[in-house]
């Protein structure tokens, strides 16, 4: 297991970054992350209609997907719209419009499937948490990497991802090495306090290290000092994380199912490697915006 897991993240972190170097360094921020964000929004999606499948629950995963992908889409429309048609349209304004045309057509979409089994109404709710748990969540990475110019905006994105899979990744070495009270045994019976703790520990660590070296190395000028603040940056996306990583497990408790899907070896699905970014990216955003770090 250990094997495969190590294998994949050799595949995926290289192509990552390569990514990354071409989103700073060539074209508009954000154009070459932005096919590679959707592209994981509508797999996300897919695999969530997949776990309510298997929970016995009759989704329409074709019309979610499409439209998580479009909630998506809406938060990137300054990457590929010029800036002088966006005069006047609030930042909140697409992704809103978005939100409200995928609810309306989810509602009326269970109109024609209406069968008198009480359930036409929980399918309704259970489409709309989909676009919102995976769309509008998955969202927020484009207005990180939008933050304030190319280089703090750099900075937000890569920060974010950073902070919080090292943090998964910190939790998942103190856990086993370390772990011996359980957090939510029902819930995730693998989670420990001590993992937990481990991985606020390990996110602190780092968020201190992106502040001190990543920060010089793409923002020319002077720099404020703000250790402290990125340490108190570091410990909220490891809970953000964390959060995210119990609500995934309480998805895949409520429907049966182990794993999200199996096409990544040792690592399971997107949403195995997602599920911590979906609640950290939009606390990320409050962060940045709130000025709790940045320039």
């Amino acid at each position: 297991m250990l094997r495969w897991r190590l294998l994949s993240a050799a595949v995926i972190i290289p192509s990552v970054l390569v990514l990354v170097w071409l989103d700073y360094h060539c074209g508009n921020p954000g154009a070459w992350l932005m096919p590679l964000m959707l592209t994981l929004t509508g797999m996300a999606a897919w695999e969530v209609n997949g776990l309510l499948r298997a929970g016995g629950q009759n989704p329409r995963p074709m019309l979610t997907t499409v439209f998580a992908v479009g909630v998506a889409a809406s938060f990137c429309l300054p990457i590929v719209v010029p800036q002088s048609w966006l005069t006047g349209i609030a930042v909140t304004g697409p992704p809103l419009i978005a939100v409200t045309v995928a609810v309306l057509a989810i509602l009326a979409a269970e109109l024609p499937r209406f069968n008198g089994n009480g359930q036409s109404l929980s399918q309704a709710a259970w489409g709309i948490y989909t676009i919102l748990y995976i769309g509008l969540l998955f969202g927020f990475l484009a207005p990180l990497r939008l933050f304030h110019g190319n280089a703090w905006g750099m900075i937000a994105l890569v920060s974010m991802l950073t902070i919080t899979k090292f943090a998964d990744t910190g939790a998942f070495v103190f856990g086993k090495t370390l772990g011996r009270t359980k957090m939510t045994p029902r819930l995730s019976p693998g989670k420990t306090v001590e993992g937990a703790l481990g991985g606020v520990f390990t996110a602190c660590c780092v968020a201190w290290l992106l502040q001190r070296f990543l920060i010089p190395a793409l923002v020319t000028g002077p720099i404020r000092e703000q250790a402290g603040a990125w340490i108190c940056y570091g410990a909220i996306l490891a809970a953000a994380g964390m959060v995210g990583d119990l609500v995934e497990s309480l998805l895949k408790r409520e429907m049966h199912t182990k794993d999200s899907s199996r096409w990544l070896p040792g690592l399971g699905g997107v949403m195995d490697i997602v599920d911590s970014i979906l609640f950290a990216a939009p606390v990320a955003y409050a962060c940045w915006v709130l000025g709790l770090i940045g320039p």
